[in-house]
This record gives C-alpha cells, structure tokens and sequence, in this order.
C-alpha cells in the first residue's frame, strides 16, 4: 500500500508467506480418550484442507500441536480437527499460531 502513489500491491503467490509450526487451541474436546503426548496423529484445518502430520501437547488446561513440517498460518477461530489411522479424535479452536 503506497499512499503517496494510491496504489496497492496484490499478488497471487504464497511463496513470501511466514510458515508456522505451532498451533495454540482453545475449546479443545475429545471424542473418547485424551491421546497421549508425543504419538505421531494428523491434524486438518480447513474443509477437505490436507491432514499434516504431528503431535498434541497438554500445557495444565490448554492444548498446542506441534507440526511435524511448517504450514502456512491459519486464521485465529478455525476448527481443528485430529485423527489417528482415520479415526477422529476430537478438535478445537485455533487460538494463536507461532
């Protein structure tokens, strides 16, 4: 955005995007057990969005999953959703993403 000039800069590609690996949930709920720590599952972020590989960590009563390769940031709010062998487990919301 270049207010001298009124003019915006758009572009298409998401090479330049910052990546997160860090995902901070809020509301998070489990369908049976709560997993353990450190077991590789997958998480999926958007509707028909590609399932990422990682692990859930519990911090007292909050939740972050850890991703096993960098992502491109989510929006604050998203629902996301975990599995193990394509069963789910259970989702929250996305509360920050580092």
């Amino acid at each position: 955005k270049d207010l001298k000039k009124n003019t915006r800069t758009v572009t298409s590609t998401k090479k330049d995007a910052a990546r997160v690996s860090r995902i901070d949930l809020e509301n998070v709920n489990f369908v049976r057990e709560i997993p353990a720590e450190n077991i590789s599952i997958e998480a999926q972020i958007r509707y028909r969005g590609a399932r990422h590989a990682g692990c859930i960590k519990r911090g007292g009563d909050s939740y972050c999953y850890i991703f096993t390769s960098p992502i491109e940031p989510p929006s604050v709010g998203q629902s996301m959703v975990f599995y193990r062998d394509g069963e789910c487990l259970g989702g929250g919301v996305i509360s920050r993403a580092l």
